[in-house]
């Protein structure tokens, strides 16, 4: 177990060497070509395999039967057999024929055949050798023959016929010169028929006629049993055994696999000859079945002599293939600095390691974690949780279905449920789609799918017997970038960052600059210009706490400084507006001093040097309407100059000019209002009021976006309004209205026509008697 835990430890020089499993990430099927680079351990069954064959009695021959599953790696057991054979036996003869390689009965025989007699050329150069090939083209020829006529013949019956009909035919018009030409024109009309015939069948009709003749030399002597005699005389005399290797056996179809037998059936009883055949036992007995009389296991014993199983791979040797090829993808700084060795045992051991059954397992899943996990490394950064990813790659190599059925579930699997929100009928129902998802899986796979599942997604791991959580864990799954976060789902199966979402490079890259206030602004900047400032700081606060608390003059400055640019929230029941989410970021960032007095001093400081007003004005506002000492950042002793420091800014921004254009204007006036009296404000607010602009601009920054509902609708509409004892709090409502029934509203911008039309319902609902809230969905649209 230890082992298992610790298998990401990265390789030092000394540590010893790693074997990798593939120089390209793709090559998931391609077998070994040496013992040298046997992971599995097989190297020895291979040698003595080799020993076997090397051993055997020329006297007879042998054929040897290598059975597994695709991708069990009978090809790499071979593969080292003859890498073995060929050092103990140097002379050795091979033939590896793969007969998928050649399409149709007669190529398949052709090839055969063909193979073995080059193979035979080349083992003997001499007069012995010459005379050794030379007889197996003549047996070759005689098998052959028979067929070439029996199919080539009635294919050239035809012109043939019409050759011979039209020759008949030359007496019967001797009679006249026009009945010789026309003849004439007939028999060449034919001749060319019968040339257009021999020349469709290639080089099916030069083997016929070659073939032929070689047979019928040789029957013109000796019959095909004299053929064989001396065949086979000539075959004892080799010094080594001539190893005819057939793989890829059971990708025939029925016809080539009778084929196939039928010729190592009816040629393996020539001495010194060996076959190793290669194939999925179950499957060809399956294939031979029909053809055999309804038992293709006895044809299949009849014809391979000693039959063996490639070795099952061990598991610890098929898990260190596994961890070998973990080490060398998630090598990289950015994967290990996201790596959890406690979630990767919980994964790895009652998950994802009942899959690796083979090597060709191991291979393809490593290969496409390797292409997967490049796409989420971006400027030294990891964009997705490793152990997240590494599971759903299992999922998609191994239970694609699954897989696949996981996007749609999304507000699902990323939901923390509970009987307070969804109740007991919500939780049923999450439970009866997690159920029909694993039953996408294999049905012995289903306990490995759901533990997965219960990892991937802990927010509904209570399906699975996991504990429930309460909401304050979603920030560790966004900063962790989980699967489990709806924030960060998607990218993993878009494969992309998703638009609206800033990357974690980005992430990081604020995070690496919090000391430094110049950089933070600009990069924030940066993202508004992109419309994702927002996002970035609910981003950013999942990392609240984790900012070194030696940056946070500097870091709260910045924020500070970038507050007057962050957008309004959507008015979404459950959204939370980015204002404030910047002050949760200072708030529980400060909170770690746990000390008032210092926190107070640091909040000083950076309303100080900001050049921002909203957020500071906010912060402070907010501890002073915290009731709760335990809630708050600074006591009632500093509270006053922190005030004091934020009247100062509202004064000066008012005399500036730099208050009215600000979108939180509405705001900073009640705050002013509430530290230095109502008088003081309403009298700047007097002045602005003098012009159309400032009583537009007024206006522009007490409306509200309000849902509504009309008449038959099933859903809200977002409609303008503003609350008219807001207002002449800080302004005469009669001259408002003075001014704007003389503004020419053809030439306002939206913005300025929806503050006219909600401050003109306003006043209708009051003259009428209604309550400030009493909205018609159409009133102010």
């Amino acid at each position: 177990m230890g082992k298992r835990l610790s298998m990401l430890r990265r390789q030092t020089s000394g540590g010893g060497n790693v074997t990798t499993l593939s120089e390209h990430p793709f090559s998931t099927d391609r077998p070994i070509g040496s013992a040298a680079d046997d992971l599995l351990g097989r190297a020895p069954f291979a040698q003595s395999l080799a020993r076997a064959i090397g051993a055997w009695t020329l006297r007879d021959s042998l054929v040897i039967g290598l059975f597994g599953p695709w991708g069990e790696g009978k090809t790499s057991v071979k593969n080292m057999t003859l890498e073995s054979l060929r050092k103990t036996l140097p002379a050795v003869t091979v033939v590896e024929f793969n007969p998928w390689q050649w399409s149709g009965q007669d190529q398949l025989a052709s090839a055969f055949f063909d193979q073995i007699g080059l193979a035979l050329g080349r083992t003997d150069k001499g007069l012995e050798g010459r005379r050794r090939t030379a007889k197996w083209r003549a047996y070759a020829a005689y098998l052959r023959a028979g067929s070439l006529l029996v199919s080539g013949i009635p294919r050239f019956l035809f012109p043939l016929l019409l050759l011979f009909g039209s020759v008949g035919l030359l007496g019967a018009g001797l009679g006249s010169l026009a009945g010789v030409l026309r003849i004439l024109f007939g028999l060449a009309g034919a001749i060319l028929l019968l040339v257009a015939a021999l020349l469709s069948q290639g080089g099916k009709f030069a083997e016929f006629i070659s073939s032929g003749i070689a047979a019928q030399v040789e029957a013109a002597q000796k019959s095909l049993d004299e053929v064989r005699k001396e065949l086979t005389e000539l075959l004892a005399k080799l010094k080594e055994p001539l190893v005819v290797v057939i793989d890829d056996v059971d990708r025939l179809d029925k016809k080539e696999l009778q084929l196939l037998f039928q010729l190592v059936k009816a040629n393996a009883d020539f001495p010194s000859l060996v076959y190793l055949m290669l194939f999925q036992r179950n499957t060809v007995e399956k294939g031979l079945h029909e053809i055999s009389g309804g038992s293709g296991r006895d044809f299949l014993e009849k014809i391979i002599q000693v039959g063996f199983d490639v070795p099952i791979a061990e598991r610890g040797l098929l898990e260190r293939a596994v961890f070998d090829g973990l080490n060398r993808i998630l090598a990289d700084p950015a994967v290990e600095k996201r790596f959890n060795q406690r979630r990767w045992a919980n994964l790895f051991v009652p998950g994802i390691s009942g899959y690796f059954r083979t090597l060709r397992d191991v291979r393809r899943f490593l290969a496409v974690l390797d292409f997967h996990l490049n796409l989420f490394l971006q400027d030294k950064s990891l964009e997705i949780d490793p152990i997240d990813l590494i599971g759903l790659e299992a999922l998609r190599v191994f239970e694609p279905d699954v897989y696949s059925g996981i996007p749609p579930l999304k507000a699902v699997v990323t939901r923390l449920s509970g009987t307070g929100l969804y109740g007991n009928e919500g939780e049923a129902e999450t439970r009866r789609l997690l159920e029909t998802l694993i039953k996408g899986a294999n049905e012995n796979s289903r306990p490995r799918v759901r533990e997965i599942i219960k990892q991937l997604f802990p927010a509904i791991g209570w399906v699975f017997g996991g504990p429930r959580y309460s909401a304050g864990i979603h920030e560790e799954w966004l900063r962790d970038l989980r699967v489990g976060h709806p924030d960060t789902f998607d990218r993993y199966f878009n494969l992309v960052i998703p638009h609206g979402d800033i990357s974690q490079a980005e992430v990081d890259r604020l995070l690496a600059h919090a000391d430094d206030r110049e950089n933070t602004v600009a990069q924030l900047l940066s993202l508004s210009a992109r419309n994702l400032l927002a996002t970035a700081l609910e981003r950013l606060e999942a990392y609240k706490e984790r900012i070194p608390l030696e940056h946070s003059i500097p870091f709260v400055t910045s924020l500070f400084d970038i507050g007057d640019e962050l957008p309004k929230a959507g008015g979404g029941m459950f959204e939370i507006e980015p204002a404030m989410h910047a002050i949760r970021i200072v708030h529980w960032h400060l909170k770690r001093l746990n000390n008032p007095h210092e926190q107070a001093r640091i909040l000083g400081e950076a309303i100080r040097a900001t050049t921002g007003l909203y957020l500071p004005v906010r912060q402070v506002s907010l501890e002073e309407g915290t009731k709760d000492p335990e809630d708050r950042l600074v006591d009632d002793a500093d509270l006053p100059q922190l005030q004091a420091l934020c009247l100062a800014k509202l004064r000066d921004a008012a005399g500036q000019g730099t208050l009215q254009r600000n979108s939180e204007m509405a705001r900073l006036l009640y705050s002013w209002s509430a530290w230095a009296g109502v008088n003081e404000p309403k009298q700047w607010v007097e002045g602005l009021l003098a012009s159309d602009d400032g009583v537009l601009a007024f206006l522009r920054a007490f409306i509200i976006p309000v849902g509504a509902l009309g008449l038959g609708d099933y859903t809200s509409q977002r409609v303008w309004h503003v609350r008219l004892s807001d207002l002449e709090q800080l302004a005469s409502l009669d001259h408002i209205s003075q001014v704007i029934s003389s503004i020419d509203k053809d030439k306002l911008i939206d913005k300025d026509r929806q503050s006219i039309a909600a401050f003109s319902a306003a006043m209708r609902r009051r003259r009428e008697g209604l309550g400030e809230d009493d909205l018609k969905y159409d009133e102010a649209g």
